[in-house]
């Protein structure tokens, strides 16, 4: 379970061009919640974005662990207004994601593919190497 409040102060950031135009930064609060079934095999977890002047978030996934060096993840976000058209866009797969990860301790190499809700983007594909200290 967690709770998390983001720009609290609400900063600002001005562009340093002509315009010197000033962005406010707006406030977020986020609530998720997190459970391991399976002796820790599988974890579900949800969250909620309630951010200022923008549509609330909603997110959804899951990592399974067939095996220890090799955890499978999928997942989902929505930014709809209702259950109905949150149900729709799961069925279209907008914005949705799966990824692999390979762990061989203490390197780890994480990859997956996006789905997003973009007219100018289709798929995203994401490689990323790690290392743990």
């Amino acid at each position: 379970l967690g709770l998390n409040y983001q720009n609290i102060l609400t900063p600002q950031m001005r562009w340093n061009t002509a315009s010197e135009n000033i962005d406010i930064i707006p406030s977020n609060i986020k609530a998720g919640i997190a459970i391991n079934l399976l002796d820790n095999k599988l974890l579900i977890c949800s969250d909620f974005n309630f951010r200022q002047n923008r549509p609330t978030k909603f997110g959804l996934g899951s990592e399974l662990t067939i095996c220890e060096f090799l955890p499978i993840r999928c997942g989902f976000e929505s930014d709809s207004e209702n259950i109905n058209s949150i149900i729709e866009d799961i069925a279209n797969l907008k914005n949705f994601a799966i990824g692999i990860s390979l762990i061989i301790d203490p390197i780890f190499i994480d990859f997956s593919w996006r789905n997003p809700d973009l007219e100018e983007i289709e798929d995203i594909y994401e490689l990323s190497f790690g290392y743990k200290f």
